[in-house]
């Protein structure tokens, strides 16, 4: 009886078969990529800027990483006369993470214009992303379900923010890398994934804590070899803190630069509660009148906090030990901007919520719909915010 394995074609069909078996790693993300800059575009046209170009894309902090690529961390006092909108007080970009910035300015003191760079970082960056979940885990489901949880990190909520000149997708790219390292038991590339993400974004944070937790609690190994692994990580997180307030006396002559502009965003701790139950009633007034896009932050929040809800549940039901540490992940990473309060923009922290697609793909596949198909409108009204200057 003969082997019912397929033949294998030699010569040039042979490439032909491999382009098509390739095929399978790259085109879902390609596609889900375009799809996201489909309705980004959409939502640019739609506020009259037409296809949004790098000028477009340059919003709010932007300014603040696209100076420190070209020109490190700088500090000022503001006492009179200080331009609109602004604190007296001590000023400047101290408070901003630095990678992203530093993979700027290679380019940027080449001479390239830093607009269009920092585009096309992040573009690259949430490309990454999505062929990273899609290689690493959401291939292993079904076709259908795998292809919708990867549309949804595609447009997930804030999405304008990975396209635009913001860290945000380098922030996704290094988490779901550590993620992607830490299920492997790899805890070296998981522990750099982890300390760059820290050096991404202030939420980055939080990555090595729970990443350092995994190790210990369910890495591979003695109790000693966990801990001493675990310890290195939390460590290379703390590091990146140190590192900042190191250039920053470097760089301006003080210690405390960080802490003197991030005096202007705190409040201290909120209360969570306060802040859902204003998204809710502003969600309940625009399903009473939908043309108030303005609201659009309100129903994200709002639609955030039902997936972060319901891939809790998948964690907490599944079977799968990884599932839990991202569950942590993702409930710490919501949490943190609530107990900010003014320290953070939600519609813009939200977007660092998307490894929560790593628990929703074990959803029903029509459940996962319905997610992707919300995800896109909020997707666009968000951006159309955004093109609009209502929101930077």
């Amino acid at each position: 009886m003969r082997d019912s394995v397929p033949s294998v074609p030699a010569g040039p069909a042979a490439v032909v078969w491999n382009a098509r078996l390739r095929a399978g790693d790259w085109a879902p993300p390609l596609a889900c990529f375009l799809l996201g800059e489909a309705v980004i575009a959409a939502a640019s046209i739609h506020a009259g800027y037409g296809f949004p170009g790098p000028g477009d894309l340059r919003r709010g902090d932007a300014h603040n990483y696209l100076s420190i690529a070209r020109h490190g961390y700088v500090l000022y006092s503001c006492t009179t006369h200080c331009p609109a909108g602004v604190p007296t007080g001590w000023e400047g970009n101290t408070a901003w993470f630095p990678l992203y910035s530093l993979l700027l300015a290679p380019f940027v003191h080449a001479g390239l214009p830093a607009g269009p760079v920092g585009a096309v970082v992040s573009a690259a960056c949430l490309l990454g992303v999505l062929t990273l979940l899609w290689r690493g885990f959401l291939r292993e489901q079904r076709a259908v379900a795998g292809v919708t949880a990867l549309a949804t990190a595609a447009v997930f909520p804030g999405a304008v923010y990975f396209y635009a000149i913001f860290p945000l997708s380098l922030l996704a790219l290094t988490t779901v890398a550590a993620v992607y390292f830490a299920r492997r038991d790899a805890w070296l590339p998981a522990g750099v994934c982890a300390a760059l993400g820290a050096a991404s974004y202030e939420l980055g944070s939080i990555v090595p804590a729970v990443i350092g937790l995994w190790c210990l609690v369910l890495g591979s190994g003695t109790f000693r070899a966990r801990a001493l692994r675990a310890g290195a990580i939390w460590v290379a997180g703390l590091a990146v803190p140190g590192s900042i307030i190191a250039a920053d006396r470097l760089m301006t002559g003080r210690w405390d630069a960080f802490l003197e502009v991030q005096a202007h965003f705190r409040s201290g701790l909120q209360d969570p509660l306060v802040a859902l139950g204003s998204a809710k009633a502003s969600t309940l007034g625009y399903f009473h009148d939908p043309t108030r896009i303005s609201l659009a932050p309100s129903v994200q929040m709002i639609f955030v906090t039902t997936l972060v809800a319901a891939g809790l549940v998948v964690a907490a039901l599944g079977r799968l030990d990884y599932d839990r540490p991202i569950a942590v992940l993702v409930g710490a990473t919501w949490l943190f901007p609530f107990l900010a309060g003014a320290a953070f923009s939600f519609y813009r922290a939200e977007a660092a919520l998307l490894p929560v697609v790593l628990l929703t793909r074990r959803l029903p596949a029509l459940l996962q719909a319905v997610f992707l198909a919300v995800a896109v409108a909020i997707a666009f009204m968000v951006a159309v915010l955004f093109f609009e200057r209502q929101i930077v």
